[in-house]
């Protein structure tokens, strides 16, 4: 309890005077302090825009490998295997406006061909010609079953991340990284364009041993009353 002649007077409006006069120094005080931290705090919330974090640069949620630097943007690349060894790959590609030149000039490039990258660890190879032009409106979805995808070969099984290199009429070779996934759920309508003379089907495979993927998930057991 503070004293003094001040506080001691019975004078209600002296004693607040008093209180007052303390206790605005004490305020004061802290206040410096609390400016003191945030001076402080200034120069190190300002260095983090030197950082590289994953939230300050471009992201694409996408279910397949993708590259949007080149003449044409690769979205969503899977190979969508119905057996082991055998699939469909399927992508969307869409011209960047920004680097391809075909884009003012009326001509829009074709995918002509897609192969293992160098440094694959895994075998593909497509079955026929590859041709599939980018469409007047500057892109086309090959998971799409009225354009259909390119049958591929190779020794890659469901899970694996296979590097392609694909092959365009204009500009250079685009590297992606591609995921395979069974035909089932989503993909269970994807179509190879051999049926459109765009691509020859997958060759039978007569091997009895290699069954197409089943899509039936097994269901556990219940427990016996």
């Amino acid at each position: 309890m503070p004293v003094g002649p001040a506080f001691d007077t019975p004078d209600p409006t002296a004693r607040l005077s008093a209180v007052t006069t303390q206790v605005r120094p004490q305020l004061r005080r802290r206040l410096a302090f609390v400016g003191a931290l945030v001076a402080l705090a200034v120069p190190v919330l300002s260095a983090c825009d030197s950082f590289d974090y994953a939230t300050d640069r471009p992201n694409v949620i996408a279910n397949g490998g993708y590259d949007l630097q080149s003449q044409v943007r690769v979205n969503a690349a899977r190979i969508v295997a119905d057996k082991q060894g055998s699939g469909v790959f399927i992508a969307t590609f869409i011209l960047n406006p920004t680097v391809n030149a075909a884009t003012n000039g009326g001509q829009n490039p074709s995918f002509t061909g897609i192969a293992s990258a160098k440094d694959s660890e895994q075998t593909v190879t497509a079955n026929g010609t590859v041709d599939v032009p980018v469409g007047s409106s500057g892109s086309v979805n090959l998971a799409d079953p009225t354009v259909g995808g390119i049958p591929v070969t190779g020794d890659f099984v469901p899970g694996d991340v296979v590097a392609l290199t694909l092959q365009f009429s204009e500009g250079g070779p685009i590297t992606v990284q591609v995921p395979v996934v069974t035909k089932c759920g989503p993909y269970a309508d994807v179509v190879a364009q051999g049926a459109k003379g765009k691509a020859s089907p997958p060759a039978l495979n007569t091997d009895t041993t290699n069954d197409p993927y089943s899509c039936n998930y097994p269901k556990a057991a219940l427990p016996s009353e």
